[in-house]
């Protein structure tokens, strides 16, 4: 019976500080109650909602720490809408981060900013926008100018759209320089020196993307060609039945995958 009493009396001593607490609270420290409980189940526009009301009532309200809760609600909405593709809301989102919050996990937070400009121009390139996608991919790198990708997607633009093969083969070495192994930026800065009637650094940098991927028929034909114009028949021979060979047999494999 006495533990039954003390289990009663404890639990009216937290009610009645709960009840105190809540009575104590004032108008903006109860939005930011309302922030947090939306936080947690991730309701991220209500969570910006109540917050945001919470400045306006009250602007000197631990401004550090609820520009932190902002920060974060701005983090996880950017991280929805990255998942769903919608990249111009991301940006938006981890651009808004940034600004509330510039010590918010800030590696971690350039690089998801990055990733969505790399995917919005190459959102833009399908689109053919070819200036949205440089201004893109650029943005990119100035994030991050280790961005392989990034300069190897811009090279693209430029090799593409802008015909400008100088500008191309830059990014192109510079995806190169920051990864090695990037396959595809050997093989588009060979298209480039190919363009430009380059053929012996056309012919090197197919080969390096073919030791860098053995199965790269593209690269073969590509590389066949230069040599053609080379007026090396042998080697352009070679190059084309490896192609030939290789279609043969990833013809064979596909048939006795369907067996």
């Amino acid at each position: 019976m006495k533990y039954k009493r003390l289990i009663k009396l404890t639990i009216c001593i937290v009610l009645a500080m709960v009840i105190f607490v809540l009575g104590c609270m004032s108008p903006a420290q109860e939005q930011v109650v309302k922030g947090d409980n939306f936080f947690k189940q991730e309701q991220w526009d209500e969570a910006l909602t109540a917050y945001g009301k919470a400045k306006e009532l009250d602007p000197k309200l631990a401004v550090t720490e609820l520009n932190t809760k902002l920060a974060k609600v701005y983090y996880n909405r950017g991280l929805a809408y990255d998942d769903k593709d919608n990249y111009d809301n991301a940006i938006a989102d981890y651009t808004k981060a940034i600004e509330v919050d510039p010590k918010l996990n800030v590696s971690e937070l350039n690089a998801k900013l990055v990733e969505a400009y790399n995917n919005r121009g190459a959102d833009y390139n399908t689109d053919v926008d070819s200036d949205k996608a440089i201004t893109d991919f650029t943005m990119a790198i100035q994030l991050n100018p280790k961005h392989a990708e990034a300069y190897n997607n811009r090279g693209t633009i430029y090799y593409n759209s802008k015909k400008d093969n100088d500008k191309s083969i830059a990014d192109f070495t510079m995806a190169i320089q920051m990864d090695p192994t990037l396959t595809q930026a050997y093989y588009n800065r060979g298209l480039a020196y190919k363009a430009k009637r380059d053929l012996d650094q056309s012919i090197a940098d197919f080969t390096k993307a073919i030791e860098t991927d053995t199965n790269n028929t593209i690269a073969y034909n590509q590389r066949g060609n230069a040599y053609v114009y080379k007026g090396d028949h042998d080697k352009a021979i070679y190059d084309f039945n490896k192609v030939t060979g290789m279609a043969s047999t990833n013809a064979i494999e596909e048939l006795i995958s369907q067996l």
